[in-house]
C-alpha cells in the first residue's frame, strides 16, 4: 500500500549533539513548484554544519536496523548524558491527496548494562538506542490538520509491557504470550546490538507478517526501504578515500543500492551482474557529465575476466577518463573532476525522483565554483528529490532562493537559523557579510575573530 508513496524528511531537530545543546532546521518549502526539497547549510568553521550530515548517517543506520558504530558515543555533548534526535518524514502520493506525517524520535546514550568483562573483551564502550517514539498524522480533504496518535513508544515504566500505548500493542499482537516472549528478547538484543528495536529486522519481519494490511507496519516497512535504497549520506570520509585514491561510486537499481568504493591504484574484482549495473550507471552519468564538463567521459572498462572458487563470473575493471579520444586512468584526474562523477549519479537521482534524498557535506570541495552554483540552481527549480548539503563557498548564495539555505549560530542552543526580511532584488551573499559585520541578525552567525592577534600568533609560532 505505502511502497510507491514518496518520502521527504521534513524536519530535523538535534539536541546535545556535539557542540550543540539544540538545533532544529524544516526542510518544507512551500514555494517550490516541483515539490523539491534544498537544505544548503552554510557557516564558520566548527560551528555545527556536519551535524547535521552526521544525524542523517545516524539516521541511515537505525532505519535499516543496522547496529550503530561504537564511534557514535564521541558525538554526545561533553556535559549530557545521551544525545536526542527527532526526524519527521512526510509520505505522500504524486496527488498528495493523502499525506502520512510521521515523526521519529530517539536517545543514544553509553549502555551500562553491558558488564566490565564484556567491555574489556570489546575493548570499546557501546552505544544504547532507546526512549524511541515513532508518531503518526494523517491528512487528507476531510482532515486537514489531522490528529497526532503515538504508534509505539519504547519506554516503559512496567515489565509487563514491552512498548506502549497498551491498545496498539493489543491490537498488533493480543494476548499472545509467545510472541510477547519473543519481543521481550528481540528488544533486549536490539538493545546491546546498538540497533533500534522499532527498526530491527525482527521486530519489523513479526509485525508485518502478523498485521500485514495495517497502517503501522506498513509505515516501518516504507521507512526501511527509504533507508536501504533511497537516502544516501556522502560525509567527509569519502572525500578524504578519494585523496587517498579510491573513488566512492554509489549505485541504485530496482532490486539493490548502495555505494562501492573502486581503487583507482589497481584493477578492482567486480561480480558479473555488479559490472552491468556500473556500466549502466557510468552511461547515464556521462549524458551529464560532458555537458559539465566539456567532452569528458568516464569509463568502466573490464581488463580481464576470472572465476571464483564458486565458479562466479568475475571481471577485473578499471575506471578511466576519455577527453579528445584519448583515455587514461581516472586516477590521473584532478581530485576536482573525481569528486564531480563521485556525486554526479546521485545528484541526477535528485533531479528525477522525488523519493531520492541526498546529504553530502563539504558539497563544494574542489568543484569549480561558478559550475556549482549552477548545478544547484538547475536542482533548486526543477529537481523533485531532496538535497541536503553544506559548504563554505558562498556562490551558491547567488543562485538558489532564500528559502532553501540556512546558516549556523554562535548560539549552542538554537544551533540554526534562516535570514529574514531580505528583499527580493537584495545579494544574500552580500547580505550575509554584511550580517556578520554589522550584526543585523537575532542570532549571531560568526565567533568574531581578531586580526591583530591572528597576526601577533603567526609571528609568534614562527619563532
Amino acid at each position: 500500500m505505502m511502497d510507491n508513496l514518496s518520502v521527504k524528511i521534513k524536519n530535523i531537530e538535534i539536541d546535545n549533539f556535539k557542540n550543540t545543546i539544540h538545533g532544529a532546521l524544516s526542510l518544507d518549502n512551500k514555494k517550490s513548484e516541483s515539490h523539491n526539497s534544498v537544505l544548503a547549510l552554510f557557516g564558520q568553521n566548527g560551528s555545527g554544519k556536519t551535524s547535521v550530515i552526521e544525524g542523517l548517517e545516524i539516521l541511515q543506520s537505525v532505519l535499516q536496523g543496522r547496529p550503530l558504530n561504537p564511534s557514535v558515543l564521541n558525538y554526545i555533548n561533553v556535559d549530557s548524558e545521551n544525545f536526542h534526535l527527532k526526524f519527521n518524514f512526510s509520505l505522500s502520493d504524486c496527488n498528495a491527496v493523502e499525506v502520512y506525517e510521521v515523526s521519529y524520535e530517539f536517545k543514544v546514550k553509553q549502555n551500562t548494562d553491558i558488564s566490565e568483562a564484556t567491555l574489556s573483551l570489546n575493548e570499546e564502550k557501546l552505544p544504547e538506542i532507546y526512549d524511541e517514539i515513532l508518531s503518526l498524522t494523517i491528512r487528507n480533504e476531510s482532515s486537514k490538520k489531522g490528529k497526532k496518535q503515538t504508534l509505539i513508544r519504547t519506554n516503559v515504566s512496567s515489565a509487563k509491557d514491552v512498548f506502549l500505548p497498551r491498545t496498539n500493542y493489543d491490537k498488533l499482537f493480543g494476548g499472545n504470550e509467545n510472541i510477547k516472549q519473543e519481543l521481550i528478547v528481540t528488544k533486549l538484543l536490539a538493545k546491546n546490538q546498538s540497533r533500534s528495536f522499532i527498526f530491527s529486522n525482527k521486530f519489523a519481519s513479526l509485525i508485518i507478517d502478523k498485521n500485514k494490511n495495517a497502517i503501522f507496519p506498513a509505515i516501518i516497512k516504507r521507512l526501511k526501504l527509504y533507508a536501504q535504497t533511497q537516502l544516501f549520506v556522502i560525509s567527509t570520509s569519502n572525500s578524504s578515500l578519494i585523496s587517498l585514491g579510491a573513488l566512492p561510486l554509489p549505485f541504485k537499481s530496482k532490486n539493490a543500492s548502495g555505494t562501492v568504493f573502486l581503487s583507482l591504484a589497481e584493477p578492482n574484482k567486480i561480480p558479473a551482474q555488479i559490472f552491468k549495473i556500473y556500466s549502466n550507471v557510468i552511461d547515464n552519468m556521462n549524458i551529464v557529465l560532458n555537458k559539465i564538463v566539456p567532452k569528458l567521459q568516464v569509463g568502466i572498462v573490464s581488463r580481464k575476466t576470472v572465476f571464483d572458487e564458486n565458479n562466479n563470473e568475475i571481471r577485473l575493471v578499471e575506471l578511466t577518463s576519455k577527453k579528445n579520444e584519448k583515455e587514461i586512468p581516472l586516477k590521473y584526474e584532478s581530485e576536482g573532476i573525481r569528486k564531480i562523477i563521485s556525486v554526479l549519479y546521485l545528484l541526477i537521482k535528485v533531479y528525477n525522483e522525488p523519493s531520492i534524498t541526498v546529504a553530502i557535506d563539504d558539497l563544494d570541495s574542489g568543484i569549480f565554483e561558478y559550475l556549482l552554483g549552477e548545478i544547484l540552481k538547475i536542482i533548486s527549480t526543477a529537481g523533485v528529490g531532496q538535497l541536503i548539503f553544506t559548504a563554505h563557498n558562498s556562490r551558491a548564495l547567488e543562485t538558489i532562493d532564500k528559502s532553501f539555505i540556512a546558516f549556523t549560530t554562535t548560539n549552542k542552543e538554537n544551533r540554526y537559523t534562516r535570514l529574514t526580511n531580505i528583499k527580493t532584488n537584495n545579494n544574500l551573499r552580500k547580505y550575509y557579510y554584511r550580517a556578520i559585520e554589522l550584526g543585523l541578525t537575532q542570532e549571531s552567525l560568526y565567533d568574531e575573530t581578531d586580526n591583530a592577534q591572528i597576526e601577533f600568533t603567526f609571528a609568534k609560532a614562527g619563532k
